[in-house]
């Protein structure tokens, strides 16, 4: 049996542990997201009474959809949002609220609204909803199923709708679908082609990634046309698709998305800004507030405009995530301080694997013992949180070289398949970090460790 924690370890794992629990504000953004086996993707289908064919995940897109006519209704209450009748307000907020995560997408949209009390109530619908289980949900279980089995015949249904999908997790997961089953004996579907002019920006969106990564050169050049369009949202997906294709136009916009694009797309491209530049990523932290992200965004271009002549796109990291083990890596670790915060257990056991070492001071290799150590510390209350940045992914020999634990414990998971991945989180005005040690295996990508860090680690 372990003994009990020392006051020094509970001293280093209140510090360390502060970052997982001061990241509620960043969990409503739904950006976070990791790989799950298929098959608790299928039993959790199937506990829902969800079928798992094709026929019936198709009807299961298809009822979620909405139609053309409850996009208006719904689009005419948040305009009401910021009627001048205190009355009609607060009817229209009501009616959203009831309205349910269907109308969740439109709401974040809103969050970019000129008018402040539309902003504000869109806030406070949204806050309403997140007590849904969206990102999680079936509609993110049944993407996974449809890119995973390459399920065919799902294009249109999945690309209608994506404008309903509740959260930016929810569309992550469609849209890597697309991706997959969009494309066809190596060409994009008609339907995502035509899709690239739709009226409807997440379309658009997801039209521009799917054919900036598989179209031909013509229609990458329509792609390309895309990086200036008018949101931010199409910018960025257009950038990732033709970032994964190898094309260095994609390079100044993700940087200019770190300022620009809602904060969990800014947080993607600052992670595919990261695997392009390696151990020369620029230090910059991308924080909450604008005049932070602005620096951030500068600082990238800064790099850009003296690294473009040296960098080789073909040595990166840069297809999307399913295909990234880097980005998997980077995605599995937040994911894991998002489920801390959230005093998730179901989805900490699934991130885990034993043995598990924490902080080189204790060792868990029954998974009994580790979920209990879950359940008793990482169901801590949520502080506030300026900011979450990802430092980036090195071996454990660089960690060691800076690691107060015990070397020879954490010298055991130098085995080539272990990372360590350096998280950093600004937290009422001051910066705490933590080390998660990640593994590839054939279960997946697992956590298997905690440390502190001490300095900022190389990318590796």
């Amino acid at each position: 049996m372990n003994a009990p924690l020392s006051s020094t370890t509970r001293g280093a794992l209140a510090g360390a542990f502060r970052v997982c629990c001061c990241l509620a504000l960043l969990s409503l953004a739904g950006g976070v997201r990791t790989e799950e086996p298929l098959d608790e993707d299928e039993q959790a289908l199937r506990a829902a009474g969800i079928p798992t064919d094709a026929p019936g995940l198709l009807k299961f897109f298809a009822d979620r959809s909405l139609s053309n006519a409850d996009r208006e209704r719904f689009t005419g209450l948040i305009r009401q949002l910021g009627d001048e009748d205190f009355v009609v307000r607060e009817k229209a907020q009501t009616d959203l609220v009831n309205a349910g995560p269907r109308v969740a997408i439109l709401l974040r949209r809103a969050l970019g609204d000129p008018d402040d009390e539309v902003r504000f109530r869109a806030r406070e619908c949204l806050k309403a909803l997140s007590r849904f289980a969206i990102t999680t949900g079936p509609a993110a279980s049944a993407a996974r199923i449809v890119r995973a089995k390459k399920i065919e015949g799902l294009t249109s249904v999945l690309l209608d709708y994506l404008p309903s999908a509740p959260d930016a997790g929810v569309e992550e997961e469609v849209t890597l679908a697309l991706a997959v089953v969009g494309v066809k004996a190596g060409k994009p579907e008609k339907v995502l082609i035509d899709a690239l002019k739709d009226s409807d920006p997440i379309r658009r969106a997801a039209a521009a990634l799917v054919l900036g990564r598989s179209g031909n050169a013509e229609q990458r050049d329509a792609v390309r046309e895309l990086l200036t369009d008018r949101d931010a949202r199409v910018r960025f997906r257009a950038a990732q698709g033709l970032l994964t294709a190898r094309d260095k136009d994609a390079i100044p916009v993700l940087a200019s998305a770190l300022a620009d694009a809602p904060t969990e797309l800014a947080r993607q491209a600052e992670d595919l800004l990261t695997c392009v530049a390696g151990d020369r990523a620029v230090r910059a932290k991308l924080d909450e507030d604008g005049s932070t992200r602005r620096r951030c965004r500068d600082a990238w271009l800064s790099w850009w405009k003296s690294a473009e002549s040296k960098v080789d796109l073909t040595k990166a990291d840069v297809d999307l995530e399913f295909a990234n083990p880097t980005l998997q890596l980077r995605s599995t670790a937040r994911q894991f301080i998002l489920a801390a915060l959230a005093g998730d257990s179901k989805m900490l056991r699934q991130l885990t694997d034993v043995p598990f070492q924490f902080l080189g001071d204790r060792v868990f290799n029954k998974r009994e013992e580790l979920d209990q150590f879950i359940r008793d510390n990482l169901a801590y209350g949520a502080n506030r949180t300026q900011g979450l940045t990802i430092e980036g992914v090195a071996t454990v020999e660089e960690y060691l070289k800076t690691a107060r634990e015990n070397k020879d414990t954490i010298k055991k998971m130098a085995d080539g398949k272990t990372r360590v991945v350096s998280v950093t989180a600004k937290i009422d005005g001051t910066r705490e970090r933590v080390a998660v040690f990640v593994r590839t295996t054939d279960k997946g990508v697992k956590i298997i460790g905690i440390g502190q860090l001490e300095a900022e680690l190389v990318n590796r």
